[in-house]
């Protein structure tokens, strides 16, 4: 693949866009989830790491899951599914503010991510291959960037004006949707000797 064909590509568009989107959710709770918990919830700073651990445990489970599932079903559909739960986590921290929400909230969050995470260069490979490998997760890590950067900073900027994290949170579980919505829309890959032909 060429750069121009790369980037001429709808498969290289809505994966970039939807490992973006996760990224932004990603970030956004890393940023602001213990600012949420204390202020938000009422829990102290520790409660709040604690939620936070537990996010990073189920994302360690979610990430055996991705594995496993990522070789016996669609990679689509287990990406898509996991930024489902990615917009179903923000959905549950807009509508239930509570301690039992959060709880429920980073469960998701954190399945989600580890269930997506592992596929999201095994995806990039079914598609362009191993020799246009490296030049596709170069243009596609600027595309993502912007969503790392963006996530925490739109929802920082509406907790500030608003004086609450539900707009935030809620932008997010509309940004989650529109990745699951472009990881769903992409076509099945190319067989592997056309990817092979065309590297």
């Amino acid at each position: 693949f060429s750069a121009r064909k790369v980037l001429r590509s709808r498969a290289f568009w809505l994966m970039s866009i939807g490992h973006s989107n996760a990224l932004a959710i990603v970030s956004a709770v890393g940023v602001h989830f213990v600012i949420y918990a204390q202020e938000i919830i009422g829990i102290s700073v520790t409660a709040g790491a604690t939620l936070l651990m537990v996010m990073t445990l189920t994302s360690m489970v979610g990430q055996a899951a991705g594995g496993v599932l990522g070789d016996r079903l669609d990679k689509r559909l287990v990406t898509g599914t996991g930024m489902l739960l990615h917009a179903g986590a923000m959905a549950m921290l807009t509508l239930v503010p509570t301690y039992t929400g959060a709880v429920l909230a980073v469960v998701m969050h954190g399945l989600a991510w580890g269930l997506r995470g592992p596929l999201m260069s095994a995806l990039r490979a079914d598609y362009f291959g191993r020799a246009a490998f490296a030049m596709v997760m170069g243009f596609s890590s600027l595309i993502v960037t912007v969503g790392s950067v963006l996530g925490p900073l739109i929802v920082g900027l509406l907790a500030d004006s608003l004086g609450n994290y539900a707009w935030g949170f809620g932008a997010l579980a509309v940004v989650g949707l529109i990745g699951a919505a472009a990881f769903f829309l992409l076509e099945a890959p190319p067989k592997r000797a056309e990817v092979v032909a065309a590297s």
